[in-house]
This record gives C-alpha cells, structure tokens and sequence, in this order.
C-alpha cells in the first residue's frame, strides 16, 4: 500500500524504525510531514528519496 503524505508524530524514545517505515510507505511524489520529537539519528537513503521525489517536512 502507498500513500500520498504521512504524518510522522511519535514522541521521545520511539524507535526511529517507525519513521523508516513510514517513509517506505510513500508512494512517488509523496510526503513525510515530521512533527515528532524523536532524538535517535535517522539514517536515510537521500538517492532513494530524490529518485522517488519524496519530500521531508519537519515542524515543530
């Protein structure tokens, strides 16, 4: 299943697989919204992201 936008509001602690998988769920064009307060380091495959046109929007 692929979505178009997911916001992404887990709290202190949660590990940060929740935000690799809510990334793997966007489809071509789509977007993560990041409202949460995760402190882990995320690491992200930029060239996948760019190639699939997936857009990362924090907030605070």
């Amino acid at each position: 299943m692929s979505v178009d936008i997911v916001t992404d509001t887990i709290g202190p602690g949660s590990p940060r697989q929740v935000t690799r998988d809510a990334i793997g769920t966007l489809r071509r064009g789509g977007k993560l919204v990041e409202i949460g307060s995760m402190t882990d380091p995320l690491p992200i495959n930029m060239h996948q992201m760019m190639c699939s046109a997936i857009s990362l929007i924090c907030a605070v």
